[in-house]
């Protein structure tokens, strides 16, 4: 619903500064014309009354639309709130896991023919360990995609800032690791891991249905998205640098990284430990 509300704003506007013109117009005429005709003019003044009528209800069902979306956002952001106070990290997992699974879903049934790796740990030139949530392998590339599952508004410049803010509607916010640095991270620890072209890869972010957020400063190499449109992202980075892989090719690839895929107790350690260091980093800060 975010999506739909933030995609078509713009048309909308258009459209009601038409409906307006299509009110004032009739109106008028009708009104300037009573003289000379009066069945027409009755007729255009009816007509602007009912593009009137139009209107009122359009923008009555927008602000109804937007008023529904506002609760749906404020319940998520009070559940997430009290889970993060009562250090009910289930809940978070919980959201999370199922955006991913969503995201699997959609993208698997649009792409039958790729390969799909979910949460590998990719080894870092620290000896720590990077977690991407979903690799697809493709005849186009190679997508490195990074779900996030935020209730709120996020601000900030995704060009250039390395932390986004999230901001709730209660007012309270919080900040977190711009998720294209990360990919951009990813996609260098998996090009020094597996040695494999950097034409390849892709980067896309996956937001969940109550992220309300901005294209306007997402760079041209990365796409953000919400789950509904991460298939139309994926053909649009398949056509800024246009590679061929064949199916060998593919299921060679594919080989290459599964080897990442099987989580063990040390990789997971070493994962949260470089994420607990950043939120204490982000604390002090």
């Amino acid at each position: 619903m975010i999506k739909v509300i933030k995609r078509y704003k713009h048309m909308f506007n258009s459209m009601d500064s038409i409906m307006y013109f299509n009110v004032f117009l009739f109106v008028t005429g009708g009104i300037l014309g009573i003289k000379e005709n009066i069945a027409v003019a009755i007729l255009m003044i009816l007509l602007g009354i009912c593009n009137a009528v139009f209107l009122v209800l359009s923008l009555r069902t927008r602000h109804q639309l937007h008023l529904k979306l506002i609760e749906e956002v404020n319940k998520e952001v009070i559940a997430e709130e009290i889970a993060q106070k009562e250090g009910n990290n289930d809940f978070i997992r919980m959201k999370q896991e199922m955006l991913e699974n969503r995201l699997y879903a959609y993208i698997k049934n649009d792409f039958p023919n790729a390969k799909f790796i979910k949460n590998a740990y990719i080894p870092k030139q620290d000896d720590t360990f990077s977690e991407i949530d979903l690799l697809m392998v493709d005849k186009s590339g190679i997508y490195i995609v990074e779900a996030k599952n935020y209730a709120g508004t996020i601000t900030g410049n995704w060009k250039d800032d390395d932390r986004l803010m999230i901001k709730h509607p209660s007012g309270t916010s919080y900040d977190f690791f711009n998720p294209i640095k990360q990919n951009t991270n990813h996609y260098r620890n998996l090009k020094n891991a597996t040695g494999l072209d950097g034409r390849y890869f892709r980067s896309l972010i996956v937001l969940g249905d109550h992220t309300i957020f901005d294209f306007k400063t997402v760079p041209s190499y990365a796409r953000v998205c919400q789950v509904k449109n991460a298939s139309t992202q994926i053909r649009y980075l398949s056509k800024l640098n246009p590679v061929e892989i064949s199916q060998h090719d593919i299921e060679q690839i594919y080989d290459t990284l599964q080897k990442y895929v099987l989580k063990t107790d040390e990789k997971q350690t070493a994962h949260l430990n470089t994420i607990n260091a950043y939120k204490n980093q982000s604390l002090i800060k």
